[in-house]
């Protein structure tokens, strides 16, 4: 297919927007013209001569009509879970819709099926209650297209782990204030803002970032008893199976609770960096491959310490929480580094390891602040921006804090401040491109935004 024929295809296909249904008929009837099954394999074949215009609108469309599919999917298993068809058979409501869809196309992942199911019986669950229903909010928002399915099913979870123990009018303020943060604006420009342009808020938090706030929030609203028991119940969840791996390797299936997920990723992060060969090429060992060599010289040090304290530096455990919930005064979760929740007793108890080092932040960071007198950022600056950024700030980067330079968003050479509103975590091949492409940033409330050339 010539360039031309490519995009005078893919226009229409592009132009649908996110209206739901309308969508997906758009975009089937595109496709079914697009790609007839006995054509199929050459017009995928042919890709490599589309324009990049092409290439970058058929992948917009995609986003576009699979959103649009995954509303639409949720929609019919509500009607078909409320009309009783997956207990004919005797199937879950998740098998009866991996069967189904996997009649003439691979079944949907189980978590997928999984999440889709939860909205569905959310759906159902607020049109047969008379009263307002807290995950009304959550439905229609994903109902008209504002809360992607995996967040909604997220805040869906969240609420049913909750609703027992939780007062009702502060969860609804909760559950408002979630969904306003989490949800997407889909006409919202897919780049970033011009100079003078902003589109601050018009994509919400990440899957990854409600997780968090979700976490979070659960420790703040259950009793503190029921926290601790919980706590207790998932340290003696912990479990260790050694199971025969391929080629005669050993496979180690670990499962730990928050608290101990935390110190693992911060031990296993301080030794896992990639390390430049003598004449700086690029460490050829994939990311498993360090993380393994990493628990394994963490595990060798501490055997050959024997009953002695081990020689090394400790791995850092960056936790962030409220300097009066560290004094105890009151109970803010604590939130490490890497994103896992704890609550204020478990961050307080391991406070006191000589392996944790807390770190108070002033005001706005002010106390970290150092100016122009040292052009090198401070280590209590670094684990400031970790904690700020915690990865990589790149559009669509996900690149670890520890493995990431601080960025002067101003150059110091040409006056930019060595100080919290002036840098940036950047990974080494988006540093490198910033550079490259003399890209600028700003520091906002929302993190940082980086103004991207279309």
């Amino acid at each position: 297919m010539a360039s031309a024929e490519a995009d005078a295809v893919i226009a229409p296909f592009v132009g649908l927007g996110a209206a739901g249904l309308d969508a997906v008929r758009g975009g089937a009837a595109v496709m079914a013209a697009w790609l007839p099954e006995q054509e199929l394999d050459p017009v995928l074949g042919a890709a490599s001569r589309w324009s990049e215009t092409a290439l970058v609108g058929a992948l917009d469309a995609i986003g576009v009509s699979r959103a649009a599919l995954d509303r639409l999917e949720v929609e019919l298993v509500r009607e078909g879970m409320a009309r009783g068809l997956h207990t004919e058979q005797g199937h879950s409501a998740a098998d009866w819709m991996c069967v189904v869809e996997g009649v003439h196309a691979p079944p949907p992942d189980r978590t997928h099926a999984s999440r889709v199911v939860a909205m569905a019986t959310a759906a159902n669950a607020a049109a047969a209650s008379n009263d307002s229903s807290l995950v009304d909010t959550v439905v229609s928002a994903v109902g008209e297209g504002r809360l992607s399915v995996v967040k909604g099913a997220q805040i869906v979870r969240f609420l049913d782990d909750v609703v027992p123990v939780a007062d009702g009018q502060e969860l609804s303020e909760v559950v408002s204030t979630m969904v306003a943060a989490a949800v997407d604006a889909p006409e919202a420009p897919l780049r970033a803002a011009a100079p003078g342009e902003s589109w601050l808020g018009s994509w919400g938090l990440t899957s990854r970032e409600l997780a968090t706030v979700i976490n979070k929030t659960r420790q703040v609203l259950k009793p503190n008893d029921l926290l601790a028991e919980e706590e207790a119940a998932a340290r003696r969840g912990r479990a260790l199976h050694t199971l025969p791996g391929p080629g005669g390797l050993t496979e180690y299936r670990l499962t730990v609770e928050a608290e101990a997920a935390a110190v693992i990723d911060a031990a296993v992060a301080a030794l896992s960096s990639p390390v430049p060969g003598p004449n700086g090429e690029p460490d050829p060992r994939r990311a498993a491959h360090r993380r393994a060599d990493a628990l394994m010289d963490v595990i060798t040090r501490g055997v050959e310490a024997g009953g002695k304290v081990p020689r090394w530096s400790r791995a850092q455990l960056l936790v962030t929480i409220d300097l009066d919930s560290l004094r105890g005064v009151t109970d803010t979760a604590g939130v490490t580094g890497t994103g896992q929740v704890s609550s204020a007793a478990t961050v307080r108890r391991t406070a006191c390891d000589a392996g944790i080092i807390p770190m108070v932040l002033g005001t706005a960071g002010r106390a970290l602040d150092v100016g122009r007198e040292k052009r090198l950022f401070t280590e209590a600056q670094r684990l400031a921006v970790w904690r700020r950024d915690t990865h990589c700030t790149f559009p669509g980067c996900t690149v670890r804090a520890s493995w990431c330079d601080l960025h002067h968003l101003i150059a110091w050479a040409t006056g930019g401040r060595t100080d919290l509103t002036n840098c940036a975590l950047l990974c080494q091949r988006h540093h490198t491109l910033v550079h490259e492409q003399e890209l600028t940033a700003a520091v906002t409330a929302m993190g940082v935004r980086w103004n991207l050339r279309p």
